[in-house]
């Protein structure tokens, strides 16, 4: 028997990792294949809630918090047992961005702390906050201020939200942030590996997607680097260049600052869906992402599964929405990169659509070059 693994990372703005698992499904041909299983993935960015939530067959339910931008937003949240499933970008994502507007200089993740707050004050023991997807670059100022952190500037007042707010701070104290924390294991999921500050750290590699401006770029890692400063010299130790403290705007920096701890997202995941088993037991594994690009392959979903199927030398499709030339010698023998578009040229509503009527065609193609006779 046939047995075809469907796990592809979600493609973003487009397709969730569900979406498009089903859709791959429904483009194989009848008769192709007696068995399919679908599992769809994540890195702790988007989608991670959801595949998490039924992973562990958790409930999922929402609170109202104060969104990037200082309105109310709904946030959706998932609890089983003694654990917590949490997506900062629910509180405090680009998802909440009216129209597309940006606000990075206010936008704070004060949402997000109160979802930790809330979850931690009913008693969970467990809390996995998925980190991506972020509007914000607060070094995770606001989260930390809503878990009853002191922020304050040289007149004693509490610093305003966002960025700009970083600048003026001169006193932090965290006593009661960790005291809220103490019965709680907080646990920061990501793949992202960026430092807090730098070329490579928040500001300037994730900036610019937050809405930032080029020429704002200095501004804000100068204020993000006193936060850095005020933050370490209060807690005696140095968080910034641990891996992945620039994740969701520096959110993870803040929260490793009370106690959080990274850990991969993309294993999170695997472990609990146990991915590495039924790769093992697959004939033929197809995953995929929007973009696949250098990237791809430095701990992000697609490489993840490509590395697990050339170590039990399974056959692996990467369908992408687009594709950068990759060397053949970054990628094992039964690996085939398979674009949708060549460029990125029509509207989101056309892109479904467009992406419908090419999977079945290019699905169809593959399966006959896969289980040619």
């Amino acid at each position: 028997m046939v047995q075809i693994l469907i796990a592809p990372d979600s493609f973003k703005g487009t397709f969730s990792a569900l979406q498009i698992a089903l859709l791959i499904e429904s483009c194989i041909p009848n008769g192709e294949v007696h068995k399919t299983l679908l599992q769809p993935l994540a890195d702790g960015g988007e989608g991670t809630l959801e595949i998490l939530a039924a992973a562990y067959n958790a409930k999922t339910v929402s609170a109202q918090v104060t969104g990037p931008f200082g309105n109310q937003v709904e946030a959706k949240y998932a609890v089983s047992d003694s654990l917590a499933l949490l997506e900062m970008a629910e509180a405090s994502g680009l998802c909440h961005a009216k129209n597309g507007i940006l606000k990075p200089e206010i936008a704070t993740t004060y949402g997000t702390g109160e979802l930790i707050t809330k979850v931690a004050h009913e008693g969970f023991q467990k809390i996995i906050l998925g980190l991506g997807g972020s509007a914000t670059v607060d070094g995770g100022a606001g989260a930390l201020q809503a878990l009853g952190a002191v922020l304050t500037n040289k007149q004693g007042k509490t610093i305003s939200f966002g960025n700009q707010g970083l600048g003026d701070l001169e006193h932090a104290h965290f006593e009661n942030a960790i005291s809220n924390l103490t019965k709680s294991c907080l646990i920061l999921a990501t793949d992202v590996t960026n430092p807090l500050l730098g070329e490579n750290g928040a500001v300037y590699v994730y900036g610019k997607q937050k809405g930032v401006r080029e020429e704002d770029l200095p501004a804000f890692e100068s204020r993000m680097r006193r936060f850095a400063e005020c933050v370490e010299r209060a807690q005696q130790e140095s968080f910034r260049n641990k891996p992945g403290s620039g994740a969701a705007g520096g959110l993870a920096f803040g929260l490793m600052a009370i106690g959080g701890e990274v850990a991969s997202g993309f294993q999170l995941i695997a472990e609990h869906v146990r991915l590495e088993e039924k790769i093992q037991y697959a004939d033929l594994v197809i995953t995929g992402e929007g973009k696949f690009d250098r990237s791809s392959l430095c701990g992000k979903v697609t490489g993840s599964v490509i590395q697990l199927c050339a170590k039990y030398q399974k056959p692996c499709y990467v369908i992408c929405g687009t594709a950068e030339t990759v060397s053949p010698e970054m990628l094992a023998p039964d690996v085939k990169i398979v674009p949708l578009f060549s460029h990125q040229n029509i509207g989101a509503a056309d892109l479904k659509t467009e992406t419908a009527n090419r999977l079945k065609s290019i699905i169809a193609t593959l399966m006959k070059a896969a289980f040619k006779s």
